[in-house]
């Protein structure tokens, strides 16, 4: 497996990371890629007890399009981060990921 692979799926959050299917046209549509994420927690897990909706909230008002090109090229399996994404960049959103997991995870 290669660096940016795994750096990509540790950067994924376990129960949001699906095959994705309908993947989001514009990384500037808050609101589209907020409805994206909660519709593929969604099927991941069934229903939402809140933990969905929190997590896709949470992405929402934090990531940035950068952070949210990183995601969605984890939640499409890429071999590849995007172009112009630093460690800087992955590791700010490392840290927003696990303060909404740590946030969110309870619900």
């Amino acid at each position: 497996m290669n660096i940016q692979r795994h750096i990509l799926l540790l950067l994924c959050l376990p129960w949001v990371c699906l095959s994705a299917t309908a993947q989001p046209t514009d990384m500037n549509d808050t609101q589209q890629l907020r409805e994206y994420v909660y519709q593929q927690c969604i099927a991941e897990e069934g229903e939402d007890n809140g933990g969905c909706r929190c997590v896709a909230d949470a992405l929402a008002q934090q990531f940035n399009t950068k952070e949210w090109a990183v995601f969605i090229s984890a939640l499409n399996n890429s071999d590849q981060l995007p172009a112009e994404v630093t460690i800087n960049d992955l590791n700010s959103m490392l840290s927003k990921m696990e303060q909404i997991d740590a946030k969110c995870s309870n619900l």
